[in-house]
């Protein structure tokens, strides 16, 4: 009988065992995956505030016209945030 319970209780801490460490890597590659998914987000946003901004400097110097392409630019921009 002691056998026995020894046995049960070492298949228990094998079971256990093997459970914790499929946790531990299924939160790993969850967490790995997150944070490429957020690099990737970060580095399109930044390339879109890039093309803004060379896009807003190349209207500013238009002049007259330039004023006024600027401020519908700004006004697409505004619209464009408020739909994210």
């Amino acid at each position: 009988m002691k056998k026995l319970s020894g046995n049960i209780e070492m298949k228990f801490r094998e079971a256990y065992e093997e459970f914790i460490l499929h946790f531990i890597n299924n939160i790993r590659v969850g967490l790995e995956e997150t944070l490429k998914k957020a690099i990737q987000t970060a580095k399109t946003r930044s390339r879109e505030e890039e093309e803004e901004e060379h896009y807003i400097e190349r209207v500013k110097q238009g002049g007259l016209f330039g004023s006024l392409k600027r401020n519908f630019l700004v006004f697409l921009m505004m619209m464009r945030a408020m739909m994210k």
